[in-house]
């Protein structure tokens, strides 16, 4: 019995491993070029922020902070356009899942990791592994359904910025050549 937990923390720490790479590959840029379609004036993080999330043990915590703060911009960029929605949650039921539920995993698989399992019983061992299993698939859903969400709210962003109804570069975003355009040469009057 202690071998199968002890291969299924194993294999929860494997896919807790892969499901970092795929999150810090597809996720976390996805979120990146959310926020960074919102109006200066209306983001509650800078873009670059959510790379912060793939700093070891830090990250989970600033997870929590990140769906809060992607919501309060995304809220404040809708109602400044007029387009906010009474269902709306802006991602933050669904963030707050993953976000908990992935902190709690991390946690209680910690902890799991760092206790003699040999001196338990049966049953704290299979309570424990439970527990993990439960707060794995928490945080899975949670993070599906909050990615969906972002990919929605991202695209209803490009659609007004296309339109040009936001403003999605400060000055300095496009002194510093965060622009996506190609910059034109200045004029300085000695042609």
């Amino acid at each position: 019995m202690e071998l199968l937990c002890l291969g299924f923390f194993l294999l929860s720490f494997a896919v807790s491993v892969v499901f970092l790479v795929v999150m810090a590959g597809r996720f976390l840029s996805s979120i990146h070029r959310t926020v960074k379609l919102v109006s200066p004036e209306h983001r509650q993080l800078s873009p670059g922020f959510v790379w912060y999330l793939l700093i070891p043990g830090v990250g989970f915590f600033l997870a929590v902070w990140m769906v809060c703060a992607v919501a309060a911009s995304l809220r404040y960029q809708f109602e400044s356009i007029k387009e906010q929605q009474p269902e709306d949650s802006y991602g933050l039921v669904a963030g707050l899942i993953w976000a908990y539920s992935l902190l709690a995993f991390v946690l209680v698989t910690g902890l799991a990791l760092s206790i003699n399992l040999s001196s338990l019983s049966t049953l704290p061992i299979n309570a424990l592994c439970l527990t993990i299993y439960a707060f794995f698939v928490s945080a899975f859903i949670g993070w599906i359904a909050y990615r969906e969400q972002i990919r929605e709210y991202k695209s209803r962003l490009e659609k007004h910025s296309a339109t040009g109804r936001i403003i999605v570069r400060t000055q300095e975003e496009l002194d510093y050549g965060d622009d996506i355009g190609e910059r034109k040469p200045e004029d300085d009057g000695r042609s």
